[in-house]
């Protein structure tokens, strides 16, 4: 029989898939998916899996689980999501069993905050290696403190296991993967004194899969393709570009989208007071579980800001710094786990917890939508476009032509001509607009609407969700 309190955790994470679920089987797939779909997934084993075509868009293992996925439950939108939609329920899983073994008291408020952030339950739809990454990313977390704790070398094998196949679903979780295995070297040293057993049991795994992966990273970085992200600063590339996805673009106001950040700087200097003031309580025991919350959230932000000023490597941005959300509230509720019993803080935390909650239940709220992923709102009528064209079409009789685009169509365009067997068109590239026009149909953002302005043609239909618009060409049609 369920505790009272698991009813409570079910409730939520049931919210949380069914949204998923729903939202996996009724969006049209988005430019990325579209591109993973046409170039990776069609694509032989043995190039996706070596990334023969080495691009970023190439998230390995998504791209080999999205392939079988198609082969067995077909080319639906919901079927080649389900690696995703399986990635959602491990994350559940984790986080539910972490906040419960290493945040009792503010557990259910945590995993509350872990689940209802809608830019990162995009990503538990969309179907890319984010999702799979940041669900191994919480397994892998979760295994380090229990080896922090136990010693078991059981957990040091599951950590390195959840961290490899984190950075095989996302190459940028490199810096992640070396912050994991750089703590568990220090706990190793620090409770084991340098246990060869350990060590191999940690390192077996992450060498393996460091060595698989070796050849597709070089592939990535000869073509200048390992990183994708901004060049002004940490702050406006990094901080805000993810704090105005976490608020689903709800608002531009600087003040608004400073806020998050700010709450998090204040958690880490509690952080850092915390690690403090352990060190001198515990001379013996010096290290608890908050330096571990402050490390692997400080650890990749680090490396990524060495990697700017060394390197010339772009600051991670929006959906490439999406791990950051997660470890941010598990800062915040480490910060609060650590300092529970103290007196001065019992009042304020609760006022705390009970704000975070409201704005949380809030944000989730006013950011659902079952039309469109916030990073791709753009192309979230492409589907719907090209249908209606093939119902048009078949009025005019026209068997096979040229679709005039905006110049970034190309991927679901190409992805729908194949999953809904549009043989009348042929498969759209890069070109723009009229490039060898003009054409007898256009498809354009509406920025792009410039480039037909001397043609007389007819709207079919305007998308106000994307901003697009699709066109007739009566002259060309009746002409041809």
């Amino acid at each position: 029989m369920f505790k009272k309190e698991n009813i409570y955790y079910l409730t939520i994470a049931l919210v949380a898939m069914v949204f998923v679920h729903y939202r996996a089987a009724v969006l049209a797939f988005t430019y990325d998916e579209s591109w993973t779909f046409n170039a990776f997934v069609r694509s032989d084993w043995n190039s996706t899996f070596w990334n023969l075509d080495p691009v970023a868009n190439n998230h390995i293992l998504h791209s080999l689980l999205m392939k079988i996925s198609w082969n067995l439950f077909g080319i639906s939108e919901y079927a080649l999501r389900i690696p995703v939609l399986l990635a959602h329920l491990l994350y559940l899983i984790m986080s539910f069993k972490l906040l419960k073994r290493f945040f009792p008291k503010y557990a259910i408020w945590a995993f509350l905050a872990l689940n209802f952030q809608p830019y990162l339950l995009d990503y538990f739809v969309c179907a890319r290696g984010y999702g799979l990454s940041i669900s191994f990313m919480m397994a892998a977390y979760y295994h380090l403190l229990c080896y922090w704790e136990s010693q078991k070398t059981k957990s040091l094998i599951l950590l390195g296991f959840f961290s490899v196949l984190m950075l095989w679903s996302n190459f940028t979780y490199l810096l992640l993967l070396i912050s994991f295995l750089a703590l568990a070297f220090g706990i190793i040293i620090y409770k084991n004194k340098s246990s060869i057993n350990h060590f191999t049991a940690l390192l077996f795994l992450p060498l393996a899969g460091l060595l698989m992966l070796y050849k597709p990273i070089k592939r990535l970085l000869e073509r200048g393709e390992f990183f994708f992200g901004g060049l002004e600063s940490f702050y406006s590339d990094t901080v805000l570009s993810l704090s105005k996805r976490m608020l689903y673009d709800f608002t531009d106001a600087p003040i608004f989208l400073s806020l998050f950040p700010l709450l998090v700087f204040i958690f880490l200097i509690l952080a850092i007071s915390g690690i403090i003031k352990n060190w001198k309580k515990n001379p013996k025991n010096k290290i608890s579980p908050l330096f571990f919350h402050l490390s692997i959230f400080l650890g990749p932000i680090i490396g990524s800001i060495l990697l700017h000023h060394l390197f010339a490597k772009p600051y991670l941005i929006e959906r490439t710094a999406l791990f950051i959300l997660p470890l941010s509230i598990i800062l915040i509720f480490g910060v609060l786990e650590y300092f529970k019993n103290e007196k001065g803080f019992l009042r304020g935390q609760r006022v705390f917890v009970i704000v975070f909650m409201v704005f949380t239940v809030f944000n989730f709220s006013q950011s659902i939508n079952f039309n469109y992923l916030i990073d791709f709102k753009e192309h979230s009528d492409t589907r719907n476009a090209l249908l209606n064209l093939r119902e048009i079409r078949s009025v005019d009789e026209q068997n096979y032509f040229v679709l005039g685009k905006s110049k970034y169509m190309n991927a679901t365009i190409n992805f729908y001509r194949f999953k809904e067997e549009l043989n009348f068109l042929p498969g759209s590239d890069l070109r723009f607009c009229n490039e060898k026009g003009p054409y007898p149909y256009y498809y354009l953002f509406a920025e792009d609407i410039y480039c037909i302005a001397d043609l007389n043609l007819e709207l079919v239909k305007y998308f106000p969700i994307s901003d697009t618009y699709l066109f007739r060409n009566p002259d060309f049609i009746n002409k041809n």
